[in-house]
């Protein structure tokens, strides 16, 4: 897969208009040190086979899809084995890429491609969002301070209906509660809680930080979930919509370059972009 002298990722959308993406990767690039280049392409999703053929043709180090072009990208979905995560491999800043691949007829779409470490002719593919909230959830639930008298992370709460970006493969179902709501001993009793609508919770039960909270709601009305604040204080361990956000460019920044960057450069980044 040779190419071009500096190594290229390609952002590929549509609209790619108002995409915060390149601008993100470029500055994480230049804080990583990394002479590398980002394109953003408009692509009808089309013409997402052919693009993604060609950027594999012209060499092109990653890419990375829009929801939409991801759709569209969906018979091409793979399952990744997490990344190692341990401390070791972490303070070396070093990310050994997994060999574990399989093609999956089910589950995320495919937002970040990147080179087969075995194979240079060839993308491997992984919803990126999905691998980081799975490593993320593992994380969380290895550290003592989250497991509560040795139980494992248990069943997780769903309020809202199920999403596909969460890894599914990891925990099962125990309750849904699709009114975006749910009682106070349900909330109480969960380690693993998913919020895919606006919710209040002004009437949560205080935590001791061992219940992990995603939030899947990508809710608009309050910029910061509005909840990351409230939940923060009550003692939950609270992921916004914005830390989704920065990490899944991380996750694909980290596959590109088998170098783990500051999530805070990216997260900020986007903050910049999205405020001009």
């Amino acid at each position: 897969m040779d190419g071009a002298t500096e190594p290229i990722i390609a952002v590929l959308g549509h609209p790619i208009a108002g995409n915060p993406s390149q601008f993100a990767l470029e500055r994480a690039f230049k804080a990583m040190r990394l002479d590398w280049r980002v394109l953003s392409l408009d692509v009808h999703p089309e013409n997402i086979d052919a693009a993604i053929t060609g950027a594999k043709v012209m060499g092109f180090r990653g890419l990375l899809l829009d929801d939409v072009n991801a759709a569209a990208a969906g018979h091409l979905r793979q399952r990744v084995t997490p990344t190692d995560t341990t401390a070791e491999a972490e303070s070396s800043q070093q990310i050994e890429q997994s060999q574990q691949t399989e093609k999956v007829s089910e589950g995320a779409p495919p937002t970040c491609f990147f080179w087969d470490s075995t194979d240079k002719q060839a993308y491997r593919s992984e919803n990126a969002e999905s691998s980081w909230l799975e490593e993320l959830i593992r994380s969380h639930f290895r550290s003592p301070e989250s497991v509560a008298d040795g139980d494992a992370m248990g069943p997780v709460l769903w309020i809202g209906d199920t999403d596909v970006r969460f890894p599914k493969t990891m925990v099962d179902i125990d309750t849904q509660s699709p009114i975006a709501w749910a009682d106070s001993e349900s909330i109480e009793h969960s380690k693993l809680i998913v919020l895919s609508e606006p919710v209040n919770v002004s009437k949560w039960p205080a935590n001791d930080q061992s219940t992990l909270v995603i939030d899947l709601s990508d809710s608009q009305e309050n910029p910061d979930g509005g909840n990351h604040a409230a939940l923060s204080k009550l003692g939950y361990t609270f992921i916004s919509v914005e830390e989704r956000r920065a990490a899944a460019l991380s996750q694909c920044l980290t596959r590109w370059t088998g170098t783990r960057p500051p999530i805070d450069i990216i997260q900020e980044a986007i903050e910049e972009y999205l405020a001009v």
